[in-house]
């Protein structure tokens, strides 16, 4: 399905709890992880789930990706909706395995009466709603996906903004293997981005007019966002064997939290080589990078279970 403008009354009507009244949204971290889950006691602080953002603005929820760290978050929302309908809007900004294998372990998926709506890019060469029933054949999961309970609807965005009640969600596409994009939230004066698997044009390509452009524009996207969920996968040393992988080094991430002149940003997408101590390390270099350049944008990685209001 294919809509430019898409307007949506939620069934639920959860106000998410703040400590600051100030605040606009609350986010919360279910998964970090990027390319594959990886528990263990070297990920314990920063977790082993793959990608799951939520983020609440009142009665809207949101969620952006559904790796493994999905399963919990749907564990967390059957207790909170036991005895009402619950509709959410489902953000995907691509269909690689981390990014959606946790979606046939999405309990509210299973409850008749929810609605969940699943949002992504649209491309010549290929269906949303395929791509989800696919993983879902038996020759891979016992439960197909015409056997889920809930009501799914399949929304392939194209690049214009869409309103879901107050908030505005405008998206643009990324440098990744396949399709990838990032999404912008703006609500009263707010605004987050949430931008995974990306490598930067002129980085990947070297500078010209056009790949400087380009990245320009991905700074420019990310203009003065108040909160910055930014893929930081590689070290600078990392990157120079996984050039062409899609993916970020520290010193670019910087670059453009710097340039785009952020107020917060979240490091997210943890490579799954890296531990709690190696991220604790990345942290800290993207800190003292901002600090040399003269800015003060603070700086944390994202954790599982991790909340943030903005």
């Amino acid at each position: 399905m294919e809509q430019a403008l898409i307007e949506h009354i939620p069934m639920n009507t959860v106000e998410s709890a703040r400590t600051d009244p100030k605040s606009v949204f609350t986010v919360r971290f279910w998964g970090t992880r990027g390319s594959i889950a990886t528990p263990g006691p070297e990920t314990v602080r920063y977790g082993g789930n793959t990608s799951c953002v939520e983020m609440r603005c009142g009665e809207y929820i949101f969620i952006f990706d559904c790796g493994t760290g999905v399963r919990e978050l749907g564990i967390e929302l059957a207790n909170e909706f036991a005895t009402r309908r619950l509709e959410l809007h489902m953000f995907v900004s691509h269909t690689h395995w981390d990014h959606i294998q946790g979606f046939p372990f999405f309990g509210p998926a299973y409850k008749p009466g929810n609605t969940i709506n699943i949002y992504s890019l649209q491309a010549p060469d290929r269906n949303l709603s395929k791509l989800f029933t696919g993983q879902m054949d038996l020759n891979y999961f016992p439960v197909t996906l015409e056997e889920l309970l809930a009501e799914l609807n399949f929304y392939e965005l194209r690049s214009e903004a869409i309103n879901i009640g107050p908030v505005r969600i405008t998206n643009m596409q990324l440098n990744h293997p396949g399709i990838s994009i990032a999404f912008r939230l703006e609500c009263a004066g707010k605004s987050i981005v949430y931008m995974t698997d990306h490598e930067p044009y002129s980085t990947l390509l070297g500078e010209s007019p056009r790949t400087l452009e380009l990245d320009r524009q991905v700074d420019e996207f990310a203009q003065g966002a108040d909160l910055y969920i930014r893929e930081a996968q590689y070290t600078d040393a990392e990157y120079l064997s996984k050039k062409g992988w899609g993916h970020s080094a520290l010193s670019d991430v910087v670059d453009s939290a710097v340039n785009a002149n952020v107020k917060k940003m979240a490091l997210f997408h943890h490579d799954p080589m890296h531990d709690d101590v190696q991220i604790d390390n990345m942290v800290q270099f993207c800190r003292d990078s901002i600090e040399t350049k003269g800015s003060s944008i603070e700086v944390v990685a994202a954790n599982d279970k991790m909340t943030l209001e903005v």
